[in-house]
């Protein structure tokens, strides 16, 4: 909880709560748009239908970017020289950064799902509808799905992934940030891949574990949408702490 309140009361109280606004109607547009005012999609959406949908098109388009520019704007107050000369050494200050990305990257994670949980479940009116005639799953298989994921697994796994996102694309944020000194650089990199893996429909950073349409078919599978992720997330906290050790980035 202090974290929270440190990581908030850095930033402006309109920026903050400016954020809050804009994901929150962002990501109720891209269910309206993708789900409820769309002529080409065929069947009716659900709760479970919102939670994909945000995740294939709202995280990577809104969330990440504006999480990342709050992000950005906390950083450059961590990264003052005044801050800095009070931490023991560079890991330190590498360190409270990453802690910084992780808490926001987790509160912005859970707040999506919420958000998505809220008004999907306002829009659509069911919770899931797969195992019924005309909904949007039986006309992407051509026959009603029978193993539908459980809420708790669907919930979950968007979180992780949504959390991993924001995680992997700040930390890269942050390095180059560190390396070359210039804030929208790193913010632009971060930015940049993201939005190839999700436009190419390719990549392991942030693609490859995002909810897709093809889950009506293979279900919420754990190492996909789980275990990768969180894998993916240590691996890339572990590389860049041991190699800011190895090098003092820090100007």
């Amino acid at each position: 909880m202090k974290r929270f309140k440190l990581l908030f009361n850095v930033s402006d109280m309109a920026l903050t709560v400016a954020l809050f606004l804009m994901i929150t109607g962002l990501v109720c547009m891209e269910i309206i748009i993708r789900l409820i005012n769309t002529a080409d999609m065929k069947g009716q959406p659900c709760l479970y239908d919102a939670f994909i949908n945000v995740q294939m098109g709202a995280v990577w388009r809104y969330v990440v970017p504006f999480v990342l520019f709050y992000v950005l704007y906390v950083q450059k107050y961590d990264m003052n020289s005044a801050i800095v000369i009070r931490r023991k050494n560079v890991r330190n200050v590498w360190i409270n950064a990453q802690i910084n990305m992780v808490v926001a990257a987790a509160f912005f994670s859970v707040y999506s799902a919420v958000v998505t949980a809220v008004a999907g479940r306002l829009m659509t009116g069911k919770v899931c509808n797969w195992g019924e005639k005309f909904s949007r799953a039986y006309f992407a298989t051509g026959d009603i799905v029978l193993n539908q994921p459980h809420l708790w697994l669907l919930v979950a796994a968007f979180i992780i992934d949504t959390f991993v996102c924001l995680y992997v694309s700040g930390t890269i944020m942050i390095l180059i940030f560190w390396i070359t000194d210039k804030q929208w650089i790193g913010f632009l990199v971060a930015i940049a891949v993201i939005s190839f893996e999700h436009l190419s429909c390719r990549g392991f950073l942030s693609f490859y574990y995002t909810l897709k349409v093809n889950i009506f078919t293979t279900g919420v599978v754990p190492w996909k949408y789980i275990i990768y992720p969180l894998m993916l997330s240590f691996a890339t906290a572990l590389l860049t702490t041991v190699t800011i050790r190895r090098k003092d980035f820090f100007r």
